[in-house]
């Protein structure tokens, strides 16, 4: 069986000097220092500027990716707004810093673009699925369609909201539609 030994460092102890050995340590370690400090809006920039540097290496965009949905999720010291601005501020600074013919710059910047359209596309059908339903509940089952409209705020995919959407449909009363998402939770 494999043995593991945890490592432990007060990373806020140490200067960014100390921990500036290469791109990607630093990267990683001053993202790990600052995750829970007030500093961390300010500081991000320069730090994502140091995974900037990285992404012409194997997996250096997949580590962008990586650290900007850690930081998505991983901190309340941080809004949607600031982290789009900082990434858009890394690029720039190594933009000017690179060629355009040599900087994967542009190409990285559409793809986290395009994400984040996608992302938005993805909640703003989900917000209307969920629409519809309640539309929907409220025409066929009025009196159940508050209840059931909670309910169905724990369903996560477009594909079993839509599933519940037509099912209310057809439904022939809110009790199907209630056994529905009780098989839903217990799957």
């Amino acid at each position: 069986m494999p043995h593991f030994d945890s490592v432990l460092t007060d990373l806020s102890a140490y200067s960014d000097d100390d921990l500036r050995e290469n791109a990607l340590y630093t990267a990683v370690l001053q993202v790990l220092k600052y995750i829970g400090s007030d500093e961390l809006p300010e500081r991000l920039p320069g730090i994502l500027e140091l995974f900037v540097q990285i992404l012409d290496e194997p997996k250096g965009i997949d580590c962008l990716k990586a650290v900007r949905v850690y930081l998505s999720n991983a901190t309340d010291k941080l809004n949607r707004s600031q982290l789009t601005e900082a990434l858009h501020q890394a690029f720039i600074t190594a933009k000017t810093n690179k060629t355009e013919s040599d900087s994967p710059m542009p190409t990285i910047a559409e793809q986290l673009k395009q994400e984040g359209r996608q992302e938005g596309r993805q909640v703003g059908r989900e917000e209307g699925l969920r629409a519809g339903i309640s539309v929907v509940l409220e025409i066929r089952f009025p009196e159940d369609a508050q209840i059931l409209s909670h309910q169905i705020a724990e369903l996560q995919s477009n594909e079993l909201l839509t599933e519940f959407l037509d099912r209310c449909k057809s439904a022939q009363n809110a009790g199907e539609l209630q056994a529905y998402l009780d098989q839903i939770q217990r799957a």
